[in-house]
């Protein structure tokens, strides 16, 4: 019996200690899952901070000094290769680029746009190069990482301080104004490091690119790797034999009623095709619309409130549309051909 009566707390003692190591070891092994999980997410969030998006694709199409290889009308004169992708910044660094792939983008990171902010923005504010003219008093916002959307009640040339002012002699982002293009003033890293390469579409040429050229198939809607957006279609073009045919083409239909997989794309791609990915929009430091909606800028101005816009979303595209000065979209530079 004192034998026995030795044992039970002993075996107490065991049972114990067992049941702790069992539940230290499950607890520790969920910590390891979430610190796995914490890590996964912040890879995501810098890849995405880098304009990289995770599943990017090794491109096989020739890049020319950050220009595509197909070539677009814009008028009846006037020929242009788009970017490699859409133009980003990062404010920390002073440096700007081309997405290193047509269908990445920053997404919901644009809302830490600041002046020390380390990642990439790829949504701008209308004009915002990073230029000013010091003799237009009512342009108060010009960095690209702008972010007010304070409305001027004394400004009657321009209401919200963006771009420049109606009473400028050039109130586009061309002419006397040019240096307002984020191309125009700014040299691109990727993009053969030199101002003045790049511009940036006026309305009637975008809307030239959708619906005026003389090429059978403009443009189609389409999912590119889960990549939500608009696939345009050089002058000169011939679809791949690997690249399925789309259903519809010139006309606003739903995004997955062409889907493509990498592979596919690349294809494309290596062809002349451009893909504007629905990055979304900011306003202020709300972010919205990403892989949903599309909108980039024009560098034509409609008044002292708002300017031209290309916009796209699950069944409709249109150049013609305006927004306000201060909102944040896409910008995809042009270089002549």
């Amino acid at each position: 019996m004192k034998y026995n009566s030795f044992l039970k707390p002993f075996w107490v003692v065991v049972i114990l200690v067992a049941s702790s190591v069992t539940l230290y070891a499950q607890n520790n092994y969920e910590a390891q899952i979430a610190a796995i999980m914490h890590r996964l997410d912040s890879i995501e969030q810098i890849l995405a901070e880098a304009g990289i998006g995770a599943d990017d694709a090794t491109r096989t199409v020739q890049i020319d000094n950050g220009a595509l290889p197909g070539v677009f009308s814009v008028s009846d004169k006037q020929k242009v290769r788009f970017s490699m992708g859409n133009l980003q910044y990062q404010a920390s660094t002073g440096l700007w680029r081309f997405a290193k792939n047509q269908y990445s983008y920053a997404g919901k990171t644009n809302s830490k746009a600041s002046p020390t902010y380390s990642g990439w923005i790829d949504l701008f504010v209308w004009g915002t190069s990073g230029y000013h003219d010091n003799g237009d008093k009512e342009n108060i916002h010009y960095q690209p990482y702008s972010t007010s959307t304070e409305q001027y009640e004394q400004n009657t040339h321009n209401a919200f301080g963006y771009g420049p002012s109606t009473n400028m002699k050039s109130a586009d982002l061309t002419g006397k104004s040019v240096e307002y293009d984020w191309g125009v003033h700014n040299a691109i890293s990727n993009g053969g490091e030199k101002a003045g390469l790049w511009r940036t579409l006026t309305n009637q040429e975008w809307d030239y690119v959708l619906n005026k050229r003389s090429t059978e198939m403009r443009y189609c809607m389409a999912t590119i790797a889960d990549h939500a957006g608009v696939i345009l279609f050089p002058d000169s073009f011939s679809m791949p034999s690997e690249v399925p045919q789309p259903h519809v083409v010139n006309f606003g239909t739903e995004y997955k009623a062409y889907t493509l997989t990498k592979e596919q794309w690349n294809s494309l791609e290596a062809s002349g095709a451009v893909f504007l990915p629905a990055a979304g929009y900011r306003v202020g430091t709300s972010t919205n619309g990403s892989d949903n909606d599309g909108y980039y800028w024009s560098s034509t101005h409609e008044n002292q409130d708002y300017a031209f816009r290309l916009a796209f979303g699950d069944g409709y595209v249109g150049a013609n549309g305006t927004s306000g000065r201060f909102d944040a979209f896409a910008v995809r530079l042009v270089r002549a051909e």
